[in-house]
C-alpha cells in the first residue's frame, strides 16, 4: 500500500511489494523516477539491498557486512534516501538491519518512520548512528497506538563523514504489542 511523503522533499512515495522471496521498495524521488531497491532476504543475505535505475538496471548495492559499492556518478548537492526495512516484530538492539558505509558526505534534512501494525503501550523509538553516535538530541518515534512518526525529532549531527557506518537501533518498542513492518527513511543531501 503506498504512503505519500512531503511534497518537495527527496521522498515523494513509497510502495513495498512483497514477493518470490524478495522486498520490493519502490521509490520516486525528484529528479529519479523508478529507482527499486530490492531487500533481498530471498538470497541468503539478510537485509542486503539492491538498487536499481527505471530501466531495471542495477546501480548499487548495500550489504549486511556494512560495505557498499554503486555505479555512475554520485553528484554533490543531490538529495537521496537510505531505506531500512524490517518485516518482522519490532526488538530492542543494536544494528537492527542493513549497515551502510557513506560513500560521500551526506548532510541528513529529514527521517521519516512507518510501521505495518502499531505499538502499543508505549511509543516505538528508533536512533540511526554515525559510527556509533547517534545523529538525534530527540530520537524518532512512532506514538503508540500511531502508523507513523510524529515528526518531533530534532538532529544534533548535520553532517555524515564520508566512510562513516551508518546503523540503525530500536530503542523502546510497545509495552503491549511491540509494532512490526518497520521502514525507516532518512533523506539526505550528497556534499
Amino acid at each position: 500500500m503506498p504512503f505519500r511523503g512531503h511534497v518537495n522533499k527527496a521522498l515523494d512515495f513509497l510502495l513495498k511489494t512483497p514477493g518470490a522471496g524478495e522486498n520490493i521498495i519502490t521509490i520516486a524521488t525528484a529528479g529519479v523516477v523508478g529507482l527499486t531497491i530490492l531487500a533481498a532476504s530471498g538470497l541468503g543475505v539478510q537485509d542486503a539491498l539492491v538498487i536499481k535505475d527505471s530501466s531495471g538496471n542495477q546501480t548499487g548495492i548495500i550489504r549486511t557486512d556494512g560495505t557498499a559499492s554503486f555505479s555512475g556518478a554520485i553528484t554533490s548537492n543531490s538529495s537521496g534516501s537510505l531505506v531500512w526495512y524490517r518485516d518482522d516484530v519490532a526488538v530492542v538492539g543494536q544494528k537492527i538491519s542493513a549497515q551502510f558505509v557513506a560513500p560521500t558526505t551526506l548532510q541528513p534534512k529529514d527521517v521519516k518512520l512507518r510501521v505495518k501494525n502499531a505499538p502499543t503501550g508505549a511509543a516505538l523509538i528508533i536512533d540511526i548512528n554515525e559510527a556509533g553516535t547517534s545523529l538525534f538530541s530527540t530520537r524518532p518515534e512512532i506514538d503508540a497506538t500511531a502508523v507513523v512518526e510524529d515528526g518531533n525529532h530534532v538532529f544534533s549531527d548535520t553532517s555524515i563523514a564520508k566512510g562513516a557506518l551508518v546503523t540503525v537501533d530500536i530503542d523502546q518498542i510497545g509495552s503491549t504489542l511491540a509494532g512490526s513492518g518497520l521502514t525507516v527513511i532518512l533523506e539526505v543531501i550528497r556534499q
